[in-house]
């Protein structure tokens, strides 16, 4: 009952707007590393269907944002990190609707998170 969205091809649907942020890792501490307001850099990977075999886990990377610890639940699919939609609008606090109707998902990032 959740969307479950790749950390990589959020920041780059969300590059160049105000809700722009970066994706690195900290291999040291084996932790993603957000940094709002960052810019994205693309490595050719974003916005790719998954193929029809999949590995996934439950991530065992942590994650911060902006240097701070941050929870959320992600799964590890073929190698990239998937989290929940909804805690990443909530993390970032960018507006996000469903419309039932026509089974889409807005994205605004003029708007704060919701959650209505």
């Amino acid at each position: 009952g959740s969307n479950f969205v790749k950390l990589r091809d959020i920041a780059s649907i969300l590059s160049g707007t105000n809700k722009q942020f970066s994706v690195g890792y900290n291999e040291a501490t084996n932790a993603i590393a957000l940094l709002s307001g960052g810019y994205y850099t693309a490595n050719g990977q974003e916005n790719q269907s998954l193929k029809a075999s999949k590995d996934i886990m439950i991530s065992i990377q942590s994650l911060t944002l902006d240097n701070q610890s941050t929870v959320m639940a992600a799964y590890n699919i073929d190698g990239n990190n998937y989290v929940m939609l909804r805690d990443v609008a909530l993390l970032l606090n960018f507006g996000l609707t469903y419309n039932s109707a026509t089974d889409t998902i807005q994205i605004t990032t003029s708007n704060s998170y919701s959650v209505n």
